[in-house]
């Protein structure tokens, strides 16, 4: 007899159903994963003066060479 692993979300805990390499039971559940995510890298950027002037002057160099 085949053993069925259950996927679990690592958001809500929920059961994955779908695809085999599906992250998320929902697309609520991967939004809020990627919004705390984010937020975390841009709250340690805004603590570091220094980080947040280069990565802002990173985004802006990024911006202007992606339109050439």
């Amino acid at each position: 007899m085949e053993k069925i692993r259950h996927r679990l979300c690592p958001v809500c805990g929920m059961i994955i159903r779908g695809r085999i390499d599906k992250k998320f039971c929902s697309s609520e559940c991967r939004i809020y994963f990627n919004n705390a995510k984010n937020r975390e890298r841009h709250k340690l950027l805004n603590e570091d003066k220094c980080l947040g002037l280069i990565y802002s002057n990173a985004i802006i160099l990024y911006e202007q060479n992606s339109r050439i």
